[in-house]
Order: C-alpha cells, then structure tokens, then sequence
C-alpha cells in the first residue's frame, strides 16, 4: 500500500504515558516508526515498565539460545492479541513467556536425561558386545560399579586373562 500522505507529528507528554500512546497509535495499523536519529536522546523508561522489560529481555536472550541450539524456526503465524495498554502487553507476554519457558526446560531437562540414559545404555552394550553376554545375577551391583572403559581396553583386559 502506498503512503498517500506522511504527517509527522511531535507530541509531549509526561514519559509514563508515552507507551500507552504508541500502544494505540499502533493498534489503527497506520503507524510507521522510523529509526530514532542519534541527536535524539533516548526518552527515559518509567520505573514501573524498566524491571518488567528487564525481564522480557531475559527471557527473549533465553528463547534466543534455545532456538539457534536446536535449529526451531520461529512461528509461522502470528498470534494476535487485542490490548489496550503497554502495561497489559507487558503482563500478557511475560504470563506466556515464563509459561513457555518453564515448559521449554521440562522438555531440555526430559532430552538431557534421555542422552544421559544413552550414553550408559551404550556404554553397557559396547561391554556385552565386547565381552560376550554375561548373565549377572546382581544387575543392580552391577550397574551401580558401572564405569567407561577406553576403547580398546577391554581387548588388553581379553588378552592378559585369555
């Protein structure tokens, strides 16, 4: 769509209300923002969004890591929310956004104790395969003085006792 007319308009008012406006300048879809120009110093943050903004930060660098670790394309479809005030977007995505990211550590903490289940399960069939199958009466002793052998350490061990 075109621009049919550019109107700039320059506003003051006291810096606790200056999210709300730009919450419902954006909400008419008609808004553009521009890169704020360097002469232009940065408008304070009240006290009241800084923590809060602190958080969803945090919480974005997580996400972040998260989905460049483990190759996640970000959602296709956008999720629409209606809104009226920044301090109610705060609140929404930072409820959804630790909602999410506890759910996100479930799943790591699951797959970290998956590998770990792994790597003993293969460790324990790399020993059977190299030594033969053993039957042991006391699985769980033996489980319990499991330890990792180097490669190769199971043939001398073979050797020295054949």
């Amino acid at each position: 769509m075109p621009i049919a007319r550019l109107v700039e308009y320059k506003i003051a008012l006291p810096s606790e209300y200056a999210f709300d406006l730009l919450m419902s300048i954006g909400n008419t879809n008609m808004f553009m923002p521009i890169t704020r120009p360097g002469s232009i110093p940065a408008p304070r943050i009240p006290s009241k969004y800084s923590e809060r903004i602190r958080r969803l930060e945090d919480m974005s660098r997580e996400l972040g890591r998260v989905m460049s670790q483990y190759s996640i394309p970000p959602p296709q479809m956008p999720r629409e929310v209606k809104i009226g005030l920044f301090n109610e977007l705060l609140e929404y995505v930072l409820e959804d956004g630790e909602d999410l990211l506890t759910r996100i550590r479930q799943y790591l903490s699951s797959i970290e104790g998956v590998r770990s289940e792994y790597e003993r399960l293969r460790g324990i069939a790399d020993v059977v395969s190299t030594a033969g199958e053993v039957i042991v009466e006391k699985t769980q002793a033996f489980l319990d003085r499991y330890c990792a052998v180097k490669r190769g350490g199971l043939q001398r061990i073979q050797e020295c006792s054949g």
